[in-house]
């Protein structure tokens, strides 16, 4: 609905004197009730002289099923998100934060201030936010929307002017923040129940708390005070977009010399003009959020606001707001094996109704508690994390966040990766909850696609932190939407949080990276379109993996570089991050990389084999399960095992909606592959333990398949014959002839028929041990690069134990 729906009144304008306690604009506005949306009717009550009639009504499937999880969980006083306005046209604020107002729950109002423009994209009575996208209620192109009757908005754009006094966007794309001399979001205070937006504008330090007042009453209006420090130069607000002369009733208390309220724009938009001050100064706007009154009542009712109070106070913590603990008791794994899982057990029964699924995971110092984040905005924080697991205490310490899916204690300070960025959370009181949400680095593009997460959270020997960027995946998987500036890219922070880089890029859905103790920094890749099948990175600065449309560079590349490795489906069809393993009591892998799989719920053992050039590898996969959809593996430096968080969200075939789960190494062989080599005649296989010398040096005791994947802008790949002559050439120029597929469809047909489905069977001519018996070398005839082969063997260990081998690789070179 338009504004000028809702706006109605007389158009006059008033410009009292400065001197006066208040300033009021006499123009009014409507309380009419917003329509539900068209996909929303509203269902008519039935009268009550009609009770059977209403019994027999039938109720819809949504009504007969409850409100979902995403409904009825307690977010807290703000939720961060992108958030849709029904007015201005086209309002979306792409780093929204809607502020829930006032202290009654039955009474509400909400506004939602714009983190990347610093304007208050909207405010609204009756409701917060209805709920839609994918950790909501799972939809694919929707995010959330004002519920409730809009009252004011501003249209997309600054919020304050510029040095020169404009408000033309500066941005070289309608996302991302302003240039931080202009005007930059540094975070928001939480005390009790009120929200203090903390910011600077041009020099000056500015802190405001949105609050509503008199809601239930005939006078109900929204408050914004303000306290603005020293300003070099005169300031400019936006109050509120509208049609012309159709502007709604404000007033404001205790404004300084020399400033005024101003229509801009014909008439269109007001603002609120500050001069120049050496002092800092406090002051409160008004807007009405009911009914129009007359010139002698609204002065009157933002007189009663009474003096503007000084919001210092608020930026020093507050009453907890979630004192409530949750305690659980965890289980032990067990079998014969050498690894077991221990599962730390998720408060997934805590006041707050907090949906637990866990994006982001790491440790504080000692060992003994955690913090993680989870999908729906929250950071709870665990204490207890012992041998027994006996008694694990839960405590909520933030929540709000914008789908926080990365998370890393530095220095003793959270810091969570969420789809605006960064955010350090700081306890100022010590009460074990967070009361400041710092903007440590904001500097992100973020646009409407619902597929655009922000992943993981690593940092390197330097202090620099690292995370990754979805591209904006269209509904339905194939193609994109909008591309910004950062999406698909991997990206690296500085360690004062001042700067932000793309570091690699070409990156569909890299759900996890992981950073090594030498700086090392590993992805992977989900398939789709680019993206023949799920793929491991070894990535390096400036590199490009995959997927054209998300290169940023000015050439469109022909070739992408090389993965460690390839998957199939069955073995990861969407990856949850990696690890270096830091600790010697894990078992025989200290040093070596592990990959998790978020989509098979599997952890593997990474097989890297640098060559020349050139990387390449495998994995091979631990004997071990999951309860959901692993990611964000961590090594605890106080047990030396490994810590695994995850969560059931999209594609996935986990049993649970979160996991907390310890993979913990039994001291008992492990006989797997640990290493694996390309030579020039075949492969070398290493494994942990001797392996038995009868079926090692048999040659029938191996199956090994090849076969490729053809990478070009559709969605995934069928598996292809390797045996196909020039593949690669022929993928090239296939991709060449798509650039105009109308003109070459004959062509891309007949080349596409050239290229054989299916997998070839690869003959192992002979199989030696060598003499510790740990490494067997296969024998293949006629080598070569090929993007997915599988080698699988029944032996046995030397201590008797069956060994299942299977290991999935890539060969990019061939000595």
């Amino acid at each position: 609905m338009s504004l000028e729906t809702r706006i109605a009144g007389s158009r006059r304008w008033l410009a009292p004197s400065l001197g006066l306690a208040s300033l009021a604009l006499m123009l009014a506005t409507s309380v009419a009730q917003e329509p539900a949306p068209k996909d929303e009717p509203k269902k008519a009550e039935a009268p009550k002289d009609e009770p059977k009639k209403a019994e027999a009504k039938k109720t819809s499937k949504s009504e007969r099923r409850g409100p979902g999880r995403h409904e009825v969980m307690d977010y807290g006083r703000f939720l961060t998100a992108t958030i849709k306005a029904p007015s201005p046209a086209n309002n979306n604020a792409m780093k929204g934060i809607a502020i829930k107002l006032g202290g009654d729950p039955e009474k509400t109002a909400t506004i939602c201030f714009d983190a990347d423009l610093l304007r208050v994209s909207a405010g609204w009575t009756g409701g917060f936010l209805r709920l839609k996208g994918t950790p909501f209620d799972g939809s694919h192109g929707s995010w959330p929307e004002v519920n409730g009757t809009q009252v004011f908005g501003t249209r997309p754009g600054p919020g304050w002017a510029n040095a020169d006094g404009g408000f033309n966007d500066p941005r070289p794309e309608p996302f991302g923040p302003l240039p931080v001399g202009w005007a930059k979001y540094q975070g928001l205070y939480r005390s009790g129940d009120r929200t203090v937006i903390s910011s600077t504008v041009g020099d000056a330090p500015v802190l405001e708390l949105p609050w509503v007042e008199g809601l239930g009453t005939d006078a109900p209006m929204f408050t914004r005070t303000f306290q603005v420090g020293p300003n070099s130069r005169p300031l400019t607000l936006v109050v509120a977009d509208f049609e012309k002369d159709a502007a709604p009733q404000v007033g404001v208390k205790d404004l300084p010399p020399g400033a005024e309220i101003r229509l801009i724009d014909d008439r269109t938009r007001l603002v609120l003009a500050l001069p120049a001050s050496k002092e800092s100064t406090r002051f409160r706007l008004a807007i009405s959020a009911g009914p129009k009154l007359d010139d002698a009542r609204w002065t009157a009712a933002v007189d009663a606001l009474g003096a503007t109070p000084d919001l210092t106070p608020f930026t020093k913590g507050g009453p907890a707001q979630w004192p409530q603990t949750v305690v659980t008791k965890g289980t032990l794994g067990s079998g014969d094996g050498p690894y077991v899982v221990d599962t730390l057990t998720a408060p997934d029964e805590n006041p707050f109704k907090s949906w637990m699924r866990f994006g982001g995971m790491d440790f504080f110092e000692g060992g003994t508690s955690a913090a993680l984040s989870t999908w729906s905005g929250d950071v709870w924080t665990v204490t207890g994390i012992d041998a027994t697991l006996e008694k694990l205490t839960w405590k909520r310490f933030a929540a709000g966040l914008f789908q926080p899916l990365g998370l890393r204690i530095v220095d003793g300070k959270i810091h969570v990766l969420g789809r605006d960025g960064i955010t350090r959370l700081d306890d100022l009181d010590g009460d074990g909850e967070a009361d400041f949400y710092a903007a440590f680095n904001h500097d992100m593009a973020v646009t409407t696609g619902f597929h655009e997460f922000a992943f993981d959270l690593q940092t390197d020997p330097g202090g620099n932190f690292y995370f990754s960027k979805a591209g904006p995946v269209k509904s339905g998987g194939q193609g994109f939407d909008t591309i910004a500036a950062n999406s698909g890219a991997l990206m690296k922070v500085s360690k004062d949080g001042k700067t932000l880089v793309n570091y690699a890029t070409g990156f569909r859905a890299p759900n996890g990276i992981g950073v090594g103790p030498e700086g090392q920094v590993t992805s992977g890749d989900n398939e789709g379109t680019w993206m023949p099948k799920c793929r491991l990175n070894l990535v390096k600065p400036g590199g490009f993996y995959g997927v054209v449309d998300l290169a940023h560079r000015d050439d469109r590349p022909t070739i992408y570089d090389e993965p460690i490795c390839w998957f199939p489906k069955d073995v990861d069809n969407s990856g949850g991050g990696q690890a270096w393993v830091t600790s010697d009591r894990w078992g025989p892998f200290s040093g070596r990389l592990l990959h998790t799989s978020y989509g098979t719920c599997s952890l593997y053992l990474a097989l890297v084999d640098p060559q020349a050039e050139h990387i390449q590898g495998g994995v091979v996969k631990f004997p071990v399960k999951f309860l959901s959809g692993i990611m964000r593996p961590r090594f605890n430096a106080a047990d030396g095992q490994l810590y695994i968080a995850g969560l059931r969200g999209w594609q996935s075939s986990a049993a649970q909606d979160a996991c907390f789960q310890r993979v913990r190494y039994t001291g008992k062989p492990a006989n797997m592959v640990t290493a694996l080599k390309v030579t020039k005649t075949g492969l070398d296989l290493t494994f942990t333990d001797p392996v038995d010398p009868e079926d090692a040096a048999d040659a029938d005791s191996y199956d090994v398949e090849q076969w490729n994947y053809l990478w070009c802008g559709e969605y995934g790949s069928d598996d292809y014959s390797a045996s196909t002559p020039d593949f690669a050439v022929k993928t090239l120029e296939l991709n060449r002839l798509r650039l105009d597929p109308a003109k070459n469809r004959e062509a891309i047909g007949t080349l596409t028929k050239s290229l054989a489905k299916g997998r070839d069977e690869v003959k192992v001519e002979s199989a030696k041990l060598s003499s510790d018996g740990k490494t067997i070398s296969l024998e293949i005839k006629d080598l070569k690069p090929v993007m997915q082969m599988r080698v699988r063997g029944k032996l046995k260990a030397a201590d008797g134990q069956k060994i299942n081998l299977e290991v999935y690789n890539t060969i990019n070179y061939v000595p």
